[in-house]
This record gives C-alpha cells, sequence and structure tokens, in this order.
C-alpha cells in the first residue's frame, strides 16, 4: 500500500515509510512488500477475519468491551485453538507451544515492554469559527491561528 511503501530504487530495493520501519524495529519484524496488482503474493490474510466474524461473533450479545474480550478468550481457549486448522492439518495452539532446535527457543517473541508511540501528524485547516475537524470530532482552536493550516499530532489516546 502507498503509505507503507514509498516506491522502489530499483526491482530489489524497496523504500518504506519510516514510521513502518520504526514500528518494524519496535517490535522485531521486518516488512516485505508484495508485488503491485498480484494477489498471489499477499498470501492468506484475510481469512482468519471471516472465521472469526462467522464462528465467533455470529448469535452472541456483550454487555461491554469486557464481556466481549471475556468471551472471546474462552472460545479461543475452547474452539479456535483446539481445531485442525484446515492448511497446516495440526491443532493450532501446537504452532504456539512449538519449540525450535535444541536450545528450547520458542517460535513467538515476547512482545516488548512497552507500546509503540504512534503518533500521525495531520495537516487542518482551521475553520472560520475557530475549530479543527480530526476523526470525526470538532476541537476548538485558540483566537488568532483562524483560517490558517495547523499541523495537529494524534496517537492512541486522541488528538
Amino acid at each position: 500500500m502507498r503509505t507503507a511503501v514509498l516506491g522502489e530504487v530499483d526491482e530489489r530495493s524497496i523504500v518504506y515509510n519510516d514510521k513502518l520501519l520504526a514500528l518494524a524495529s519496535h517490535y522485531g519484524y521486518l516488512p516485505k512488500a508484495c508485488r503491485p496488482c498480484r494477489a498471489k503474493t499477499k498470501g492468506k490474510v484475510e481469512r482468519p477475519f471471516r472465521y472469526v466474524r462467522e464462528d465467533f461473533f455470529q448469535a452472541r450479545a456483550f454487555r461491554n468491551l469486557g464481556d466481549l474480550n471475556v468471551q472471546f478468550t474462552l472460545w479461543l481457549n475452547q474452539v479456535a485453538n483446539r481445531r485442525l486448522h484446515g492448511t497446516t492439518g495440526r491443532i493450532v495452539i501446537g504452532h504456539f507451544t512449538e519449540v525450535r532446535g535444541t536450545a528450547s527457543e520458542p517460535i513467538l517473541k515476547p512482545l516488548p515492554a512497552g507500546p509503540f508511540n504512534a503518533v500521525l501528524c495531520l495537516e487542518r485547516r482551521i475553520s472560520h469559527e475557530g475549530v479543527v475537524l480530526v476523526g470525526g470530532n470538532l476541537y476548538s482552536i485558540p483566537d488568532g491561528t483562524h483560517r490558517r493550516p495547523v499541523m495537529v499530532q494524534v496517537n492512541h489516546r486522541g488528538p
């Protein structure tokens, strides 16, 4: 996608967005760009969402986010992780508990201690009413800055 890949130097060198590289470094992975307009290079990433939607969400009700998380954890432990995977032919939870080689190194690495500092910078124009629109919400701006562009920083908590 264009927000992740800025361009190509040659056929083997991809120029990635700096924020994507910072995120990848924080979580310890390397991004891999797919060939444009080549669906077969994208892998199977959307099918699990359909499985969760059809097998977990349908015919369920949730009181709040906490209730959803409790029900989802139970479903993962009792149904999803215990099933025989259609592609690998193995029990799903086996992939998470498997170890590599003789050093008993887990396949999955632990997450970093702190969250990634994801700050998105957006340019917005202040309206004549003295407000700026960010994420569907209006925010008031101090006097003297009307009708000019401003940079808004958005993180996981909001602007």
